[in-house]
């Protein structure tokens, strides 16, 4: 029997790091109602008349300190991650989209179909849910595949940030961190989010640490807690046992609420109580990106130097690691996971 193509979808990139390339990723990724939640219009004049014109060419500053001849980082991660898949997956079809920029969903599901594929499986590649994340990309899913009117069965697989696949394969890019450069405190640093939104998905967080160890009992989508969950299940597979750790949110912008601690804030605290050697470890993100390879290699490696700390050695993302590519083989068995578009 013939088995479902594979689409995987990663959150995307500018084309160039130069400032009008930025600034139509901008104007697409924060136009999403899922990323600002206001009325249409008032997003639009925030979007498009401030945000846009004064960030274009800021952001596009620090695209051009983690752009690599070969492109950007998170599309070359997210191609070769794609090959590696095709030739381990070589009885289906593999494709890749991004969420915003290019190759776009509706372009790979079309070429999907014009090759004769129906049937399809959707791997959103970001370990916990979000409504900025996961729900956006399904949502567009949904709306192309019926603009382009897909005749088969089409699924999504659910987030994954407590499997133990995907656990290991985290703790062993830490444990070769962590044998090779000798941290004395790791640090989990995930993407932020407005806790607003986080609130939206029903569930009752208190926004504490605590209130995350009972995750399950007040809401199994609370992004806060699904964060909290999976460091304490990669604490258990870290070859120290003794080292120190602590979660913490980055990307935060200014405004309403977001998720605390804040990464740039805690590194700072952690060099005035005499931490020299900073490990940080970024399981929200599959791929290298912007958020790793710029807010942490560089500024948050600056901020932690100036407050007195040594070094920070950042744990690579997964990236196209051959341990990633099986445990994503072995997830796409992984029924509890596979839903209905």
């Amino acid at each position: 029997m013939k088995k479902p193509a594979l689409l995987l979808i990663n959150l995307g990139t500018p084309d160039s790091p130069e400032p009008k390339a930025v600034g139509r990723y901008l104007k697409e990724f924060l136009m999403d109602r899922y990323v600002i939640d206001l009325p249409y219009f008032l997003r639009w004049i925030i979007v498009r008349l401030f945000i846009v014109p004064r960030r274009s060419k800021s952001s596009s500053e620090l695209y051009k300190n983690i752009w690599s001849d070969k492109g950007s980082p998170l599309l070359v991660n997210s191609i070769n991650l794609l090959e590696r898949l095709r030739g381990e997956l070589s009885d289906r079809k593999v494709s890749l989209a991004m969420r915003y920029g290019s190759p776009s969903i509706k372009k790979a599901l079309r070429e999907l179909k014009d090759q004769g594929e129906q049937d399809v499986e959707i791997l959103p590649l970001y370990p916990q849910y979000a409504t900025s994340s996961v729900e956006t990309v399904l949502d567009k899913c949904r709306e192309d595949v019926k603009a382009l009117g897909f005749s088969g069965g089409v699924s999504y697989y659910k987030e994954f940030y407590h499997k133990e696949v995907y656990i290991r394969s985290v703790a062993k890019t830490i444990n070769k961190v962590i044998e090779e450069k000798k941290p004395d405190f790791l640090l989990y640093s995930y993407h932020g989010l407005p806790e607003h939104q986080v609130a939206a998905t029903g569930t009752k967080c208190a926004f504490k640490a605590s209130c995350c160890d009972t995750y399950k009992e007040h809401s199994p989508s609370c992004y806060r807690a699904q964060c909290y969950q999976t460091s304490k299940l990669i604490n258990e597979q870290l070859v120290d046992k003794a080292i120190s750790t602590e979660v913490a949110f980055q990307s935060r912008l200014a405004g309403r609420p977001w998720l605390k601690p804040y990464t740039d804030v805690v590194v700072k605290e952690l060099a005035g109580k005499g931490v020299k050697r900073l490990a940080v470890a970024c399981p929200a993100f599959t791929a290298d990106c912007l958020e790793t390879l710029e807010e942490i290699e560089i500024r948050i490696k600056e901020d932690f130097v100036e407050a007195g700390g040594e070094d920070v050695f950042l744990v690579p993302s997964l990236n196209d690691n051959p341990d990633w590519a099986q445990a994503i083989k072995t997830l796409l068995e992984d029924q509890d996971l596979k839903k209905p578009l």
